[in-house]
């Protein structure tokens, strides 16, 4: 078996059938473009999971408005926007990629309201309120409240009106709507016609749920499609419309990162071809290069067998990451081509840099898979079988091209030859040293940023909107999100109330909650009994008020019999789902959600929190205490990123320096070539720890995938380095690593010119980290090991 495979033709088909055999299996491949792949773990399972839930992830804004110089604009103007408003509303109400939409309150809201609010007061009222009722029901009180009531049935406004007026003389229920304003929820929304309007009168607001998460790109895509289309179909002439929120921010980043690689991956490979020719001169270096990415399907296969849907973003890094295989067919390629000796004794020399370096490199994608972000789980096991493949393709198919000892030198080949002046070792080493010191200084000073919007990339169009939403609606710069969840209405609603007194007594009045007009089921127990307490002991003295004062001022004397006989029967008291699916069933919705599930956390009730300077720990506190209650907001979610951030950044660093530590120290034994081998990656993080602290750049998720691809590739020069300097042919391993380097660059490099910010870190934070272990491997590694060999 052996001696067939030493034909190059059957290595060549052998190669060929396993492509051609994963192709099969990798054709069912199903790509996920959703940034939650971007996010770690605890994330996606902790506040991401909660925001899932209470869809505000999936949550689409929309504004509706009329462009007017006008303070007020006029009935007719009014007339458009509220009929482009309410046949929007039907039409997303109507779409089945949306689950629920709110748009408006029901026909005759206003009776609606004051009639529920009447029949909730013994279950709204606060004690607070009953030293209100003291007065209301004094004698000053009463005649103060029945004259009031005189003239008003005596106006024209009054005569509609009687019946209301007759049914609350004191104005209870007007005491207990003042709850209302606590449901604004997040916006600031009044209500004309209905409709949900902003206070110049002039903007009108949908919100809507997508069936769908909107964070996957082909969603949002799907979605956006359809929202366009309903848009321009309900816009009357003068109206506009735009959208926020995950929508829009999804779809930027989606064309940002097509339109970068449509121009940048051709770009790289026009600029990696002329660079290859100019140094080889020969096709034969492009059948080279070729070789490694046919390592690309195989990974594909064995990747999704482990998983059936793979990130978009770790397929591409990932088949990036594997490209850098073709390091190791360059090696191969130089040396039988570039050194004397027989082709065996030359792989023989070759096995143990090649095995050492793919040992190194794959332990650093081993590293990765421990990583709390999922894309970069996948992104590792992907180049780790990638690589894998690469090098074994690689030492199968390279020496049946290569043409053998003596083939004339390109170009490029005789520059990278040159003995360029390097200066005196013992300068170099110390220079390399003040390098190190200062880059060891930079470290402890990087700032760690766990804002997510720093990868987000958002166009002009988008700030634009976002910001005149939030002066439009007075959407507060920074919120918190207290999240009560249950396993059941009742549960939650009582867990609900308990948010409520928390942020009273800390906060004061300024949030936005529900616990007000919907409180749990065991505080309106209690208030029921409150209730019929006190109009057990006043009734009847207010009857006889009521009957004297109102016969004094023109009344008859039953004319208020129907009140005084609502306050003598005991309320019933209703359920939380009855209540729920009253006239605010609309304001609630944003509010409470039944996720659908079963389980501790099914049910979740939502309070908003503008947040002032130190009032968030105060309500994290809370959080603290009770494991049901959930605290979400952007200054909690950096804080919670960068820890996390900062942990995978230490501890992957450590893990991969550890790792390439070990092989090297089990491979070479002796301390200089340790140290020599090393010397690239020592430089690499150097220059990317320099490079941000200079730049005043923060270290975001992207730079845990990318210390760890840097470390992995420096620490092949340093391998490639050292062993050539043992072997005595550094000269043919000098120009391999510079090609190897170069061509590394050009790809990193371009992606620095990216506009996506993901991708423009990625690729500029590399780019320097190569760019210096590159130099570090060409000089200063062979200084290290002076001039005799180790």
């Amino acid at each position: 078996m052996s001696h067939l495979l030493d034909k190059p033709v059957l290595k060549w088909l052998l190669v060929l059938l396993v492509v051609c055999g994963a192709s099969f299996f990798a054709s069912s491949l199903q790509l996920r473009e959703d940034a939650m792949d971007m996010l770690p773990d605890a994330m996606v399972k902790g506040d991401m999971a909660i925001f899932n839930k209470l869809g505000l992830v999936n949550r689409v804004y929309i504004n509706v408005g009329i462009d007017s110089a006008e303070p007020e604009i006029s009935l007719a103007q009014w007339g458009a926007l509220r009929r482009s408003v309410e046949k929007m509303g039907d039409m997303l109400a109507r779409e089945p990629l949306f689950d629920q939409t709110s748009y408006r309150l029901d026909p005759g809201y206003e009776l609606a309201f004051m009639e529920d609010i009447r029949t909730r007061l013994p279950e709204m009222l606060t004690a607070d309120d009953y030293l209100v009722l003291e007065t209301k029901v004094s004698e000053e009180g009463v005649r103060t409240a029945l004259e009031g009531v005189f003239r008003m049935l005596n106006s024209p406004a009054g005569i509609a009106m009687a019946k209301q007026i007759v049914a609350d003389p004191l104005g209870l229920t007007l005491l207990a709507a003042e709850r209302l304003k606590g449901m604004r929820g997040e916006f600031a929304v009044n209500l004309r016609d209905g409709l949900f309007v902003a206070e110049d009168g002039k903007n009108c607001l949908i919100w809507a749920d997508a069936a769908t998460s909107l964070t996957d790109s082909q969603n949002a895509r799907d979605v956006n499609r359809r929202l366009q289309k309903i848009i321009a179909d309900s816009l009357e002439p003068g109206i506009s419309a735009y959208t926020i929120g995950t929508l829009p921010h999804t779809l930027s980043n989606i064309n940002m990162v097509d339109k970068d690689l449509k121009l940048l991956l051709p770009l790289a490979t026009i600029v990696l071809a002329v660079f290859l020719f100019w140094v080889f001169r020969s096709m034969k270096a492009f059948l080279v290069l070729f070789i490694p990415f046919l390592a690309a399907l195989p990974s594909l296969a064995l990747l999704h067998y482990i998983y059936p849907k793979i990130s978009a973003m770790a397929l591409g890094f990932g088949i990036v990451l594997t490209g850098l295989a073709v390091d190791f067919a360059v090696h191969i390629y130089l040396a039988l081509t570039r050194e004397s000796g027989g082709r065996d004794a030359i792989l023989r020399n070759l096995r143990r840099p090649v095995l050492l370096a793919w040992i190194t490199t794959s332990a650093v994608f081993v590293i990765l898979l421990s990583s709390s972000v999922s894309s970069h789980r996948q992104m590792a096991l992907l180049a780790l079988f990638g690589i894998t493949f690469a090098v074994i393709f690689s030492w199968l198919l390279v020496p049946t091209i290569s043409g053998g000892h003596g083939l004339r030198l390109g170009g490029g080949e005789r520059f990278f030859s040159r003995d360029f002046p390097s200066g005196p070792p013992q300068l170099l080493i110390c220079a390399w040293v003040l390098f190190l010191t200062a880059g060891a200084f930079a470290w402890p000073h990087l700032r760690y940023n766990g804002d997510m919007q720093v990868l987000d990339a958002v166009n002009d169009e988008i700030r634009r909107t976002d910001t005149d939403f939030k002066n439009k609606w007075r959407r507060a710069d920074d919120q918190a999100f207290v999240v009560a969840t249950g396993k059941n209405l009742d549960e939650v609603l009582d867990r609900n109330d308990l948010v409520n007194s928390y942020l009273a007594e800390h906060l004061g009045g300024v949030y936005h909650s529900m616990a007000p007009m919907l409180p749990g089921l065991e505080t309106r127990l209690q208030r029921h009994q409150l209730w019929n307490s006190f109009w057990t002991i006043h009734r009847d003295q207010l009857d006889e008020r009521m009957r004297r004062i109102g016969v004094e001022l023109g009344f008859r004397p039953d004319s208020f019999s129907p009140f005084i006989a609502s306050l003598h029967r005991d309320a019933r008291i209703k359920s939380s789902e009855e209540l729920l699916s009253g006239p605010f069933r609309s304001l609630f919705s944003s509010m409470v959600r039944d996720s659908g599930t079963r389980g501790p956390e099914s049910v979740l009730a939502l309070t908003v929190v503008p947040l002032r300077e130190g009032s968030l720990p105060i309500i994290q506190n809370l959080a603290l205490k009770e494991k049901h209650i959930h605290v979400i907001s952007s200054q909690g979610w950096r804080r919670d990123v960068e820890q996390m951030l900062r942990s995978d950044i230490v501890r992957l660093s450590f893990l991969g320096i550890a790792m390439v530590c070990i092989v090297a120290l089990f491979s070479f034994r002796r301390f200089r070539p340790v140290v020599a081998a090393l010397a690239p990656v020592g430089s690499a993080l150097s220059a990317m720890a320099l490079w941000d602290f200079c730049m005043g750049n923060g270290m975001n998720l992207m730079h845990v995938l990318m210390g760890l691809m840097v470390i992995g590739l420096a620490v092949d020069y340093g391998i490639f380095s050292v062993c050539a300097h043992q072997q005595g042919i550094s000269a043919v391993t000098r120009r391999a690593v510079s090609v190897c380097a170069v061509s590394s660059c050009i790809g990193f490099g371009v992606l620095s010119l990216a506009g996506h910010p993901a991708l423009h870190s990625l690729g500029s934070t590399v780019l320097i980290g190569i760019g210096l272990a590159w130099p570090t491997a060409i000089w200063v590694t062979p200084a290290i090991l002076g001039k005799a060999k180790q």
